[in-house]
C-alpha cells in the first residue's frame, strides 16, 4: 500500500534527521550554509560543478534578447556574465506536486498537518500557481498531478502563463483509490519560445521533443519527465524505467539535447539510477552500488540484474553537484516530511553534454534554484513539516538555468551534422512479444539469431555459448556453486560481447535476449498452469 511504501522509504533513508527549533539561528541560515560549503571547496563564487562555478538563483527566468550578458539581476549577489553572445540561456522547474487524491486518502501520514490548514485542491492550486509565476521558467515538468485537476485546473492556469503542455495518457495512468483516481506526470514549455514536436507516454515517465522556435537552425530538445518507481526495494526497475525511456528517445525522436528531471525516489549519488544515468551503465562490479543504506549491485528480479540492464548513449552530468547530498545541504532539500525530517535530492535533473559530438546541443549549468524563497521560508517548513500553509507540497521544486551552444562555436545554433544522438534509427514495427504463443516466440528467435549481422565466425560462437543452457541446472532449482560461476560466466561474456559487435549486431542481439527471456516466462506460466 501507499502508506507501507511511505513508511519504509521513511525507515531506509539514513540520509534524512532531525531539527528542533532549539538549533541555533545559523543552521536555518540558507548562506551560512553555502558559506560553509564554498570555504570546504575552496571558492568564492558559489558551488563549483566538476566544469563550472555554480550560482544560486532566485528565480530562472530566462531573457534571450539579453543572452550574452550579465544574469545577476537574478542572483544572491554573485555577478555572473557571459562571454559568448551565440549562447542561448534555456531554464528548467521540476516538482512533485503531491496529488490531491494521495493526499486526501493517507490522513495516517500527514496527521501531524493543523485541520485548518489551506490544503484542499482550489487553495493549494493557488499557491502551486503562484510558485510557478515565481520561478518564470521556460520548461515545467511536474509529477503527481490527478489528472482531473490537470484538465480542470492546471492547464488552463499555465495557459494564462503562457505555457503549452500535455499530460501523461490516462491509459497510462495508476489507479490510487477505489474511487479511480489517476495521476501521472505533465510537462509544459513556453509557447512563444517552444513548439511540440513528439510525445510519447510510458508508465513512469513522460517524453517530449520540443523545437526551439527563437533559433536559426532546427534545435530541437528532448525531455524526459520522470516520476520512477516508489518502492525503495525496487532498484532494478528504476533503472529499467530510465533505460526504457532513453532507448525510446534515442531510437525514435530527432533531439539535439537532452533533459532528464522528475522525482526519482532515490538519492542523487547515492542510487543505481545515478549511477546508470552518469556512468552509462550499471556493470562495473568493482564499484560497490549504494542505495538507502545497502549494495544493490547484485540484486536481481526474475532472473534479471542490474547489471544486465542495457547501457544507454548518452553523456549525462547532475545539475546539481552531489556534494549537496553529502553534505546535506539546506539548499538541496527535496522532500520534507514530518516536523524536522528532510530528504536531500530525490527530486533530480539531469542534462547530456559532449564537446566531441558535433551534432548534440552543448550546455553547462549557470543557475541553480535554492529550495528555499528565505532563511525565514526555510525554518517555517522545516519547523512544521509539509505540506502545510507555507507550501503545498511534501515536496520542494528543483530548477536550473541552463547556457546552450553549439560546440563548433561558429552560430548558437546546432551543427548540420547529424549523429546517432540527433537522428532516429529508421522506425520499426513494435510487436508486443507478451501477445505471441510459446511456439511464435521460439520462431522469432530462430528467425533473429540466424539474421544477426555478426562480424566474424568467433562473434556468433561466443553467442551461441552465451544462450546454451548451464549443464545439469533446473528451472526453479537452486543452482549449485559451479553452476553460479558458469552462470556468471555467461554474463560476463554477454557484456563484452554486446560491446564489442556493430550497432547493427547489438540493436538485433538485444531483441533477441527480450524474446528468449519472454520464453522462460511463458514456459513457467505454462506450467504452472498444469
Amino acid at each position: 500500500s501507499f502508506t507501507k511504501l511511505r513508511n519504509n522509504k521513511q525507515t531506509l533513508q539514513q540520509q534524512s534527521r532531525t531539527l528542533s527549533s532549539s538549533l541555533p539561528e545559523s543552521l536555518f541560515d540558507t548562506n551560512f550554509m553555502r558559506r560553509k560549503i564554498n570555504v570546504k571547496r575552496g571558492t568564492d563564487n558559489g558551488i563549483k560543478d566538476s566544469n563550472t562555478d555554480i550560482t544560486w538563483v532566485k528565480s530562472l527566468v530566462t531573457d534571450e534578447q539579453k543572452a550574452g550578458n550579465e544574469i545577476t539581476d537574478n542572483v544572491d549577489g554573485n555577478r555572473r556574465s557571459s562571454k559568448s553572445r551565440n549562447r542561448k540561456r534555456t531554464s528548467i522547474f521540476s516538482w512533485n506536486l503531491l496529488a490531491q487524491s494521495l493526499f486526501d486518502s493517507n490522513d495516517e501520514d500527514y496527521q501531524y498537518i493543523p485541520e485548518d490548514a489551506p490544503l484542499s485542491w482550489p487553495e493549494r492550486h493557488q499557491s502551486i500557481i503562484r510558485e510557478v509565476q515565481r520561478a518564470q521558467a521556460d520548461i515545467c515538468c511536474f509529477q503527481e498531478i490527478d489528472y482531473d485537476a490537470f484538465d480542470q485546473d492546471l492547464k488552463s492556469s499555465l495557459t494564462d502563463l503562457g505555457y503549452d503542455g500535455i499530460r501523461q495518457d490516462s491509459k497510462r495512468g495508476r489507479k490510487r483509490d477505489k474511487l479511480g483516481h489517476s495521476y501521472g506526470v505533465a510537462t509544459f514549455w513556453k509557447r512563444d519560445r517552444f513548439s511540440l514536436m513528439n510525445h510519447s507516454c510510458r508508465s513512469r515517465t513522460l517524453i517530449t521533443t520540443i523545437e526551439d522556435q527563437t533559433c536559426d537552425k532546427k534545435t530541437i530538445l528532448g525531455i524526459i519527465n520522470c516520476h520512477l518507481e516508489g518502492d525503495p526495494t525496487r532498484s532494478i526497475t528504476r533503472v529499467r524505467q530510465l533505460h526504457h525511456s532513453l532507448e525510446e528517445l534515442s531510437t525514435e525522436f530527432q533531439h539535439h539535447g537532452v533533459i532528464v528531471a522528475g522525482d526519482m525516489n532515490c538519492q542523487l549519488g547515492s542510487s543505481a539510477c545515478s549511477t546508470y544515468l552518469e556512468e552509462g551503465s550499471c556493470s562495473n562490479k568493482e564499484k560497490d552500488i549504494w542505495e538507502w543504506g545497502r549494495i544493490v549491485n547484485d540484486l536481481h528480479d526474475d532472473d534479471y540484474y542490474l547489471s544486465d540492464v542495457p547501457p544507454h548513449r548518452y553523456n549525462f552530468h547532475s545539475a546539481y553537484p552531489e556534494e549537496l547530498v553529502h553534505e546535506k545541504s539546506l539548499n538541496y532539500v527535496t522532500f520534507v516530511n514530518r516536523p524536522g525530517s528532510f530528504t536531500n535530492g530525490l527530486d533530480q535533473i539531469w542534462y547530456h553534454g559532449d564537446d566531441e559530438n558535433a551534432s548534440s546541443l552543448n550546455m553547462r549549468v549557470v543557475g541553480l534554484k535554492k529550495s528555499f524563497h528565505s532563511s525565514e521560508h526555510q525554518k517555517k517548513i522545516l519547523e512544521n513539516g509539509l505540506p502545510s500553509k507555507y507550501h503545498p507540497s511534501d515536496h520542494l521544486p528543483v530548477g536550473c538555468v541552463f547556457e546552450c551552444w553549439s560546440p563548433t562555436g561558429e552560430d548558437s545554433t546546432i551543427s548540420s551534422k547529424n549523429a546517432d544522438l540527433c537522428m532516429p534509427r529508421q522506425k520499426k514495427r513494435v510487436v508486443n512479444l507478451a501477445n505471441l504463443t510459446i511456439e511464435e516466440l521460439k520462431e522469432k528467435a530462430t528467425e533473429l539469431r540466424n539474421s544477426c549481422p555478426f562480424n566474424t565466425p568467433e562473434e556468433r560462437l561466443e553467442f551461441e555459448y552465451i544462450i546454451s543452457p548451464v549443464p545439469g541446472l533446473l528451472p526453479r532449482t537452486k543452482p549449485t556453486a559451479g553452476q553460479l560461476r558458469e552462470l556468471d560466466d555467461r554474463r560476463e561474456r554477454k557484456k563484452k560481447l554486446i560491446e564489442s559487435v556493430s550497432s547493427e549486431a547489438k540493436e538485433v542481439l538485444e531483441h533477441i535476449f527480450r524474446v528468449l527471456r519472454e520464453i522462460s516466462r511463458s514456459d513457467s506460466k505454462s506450467k504452472d498452469n498444469k
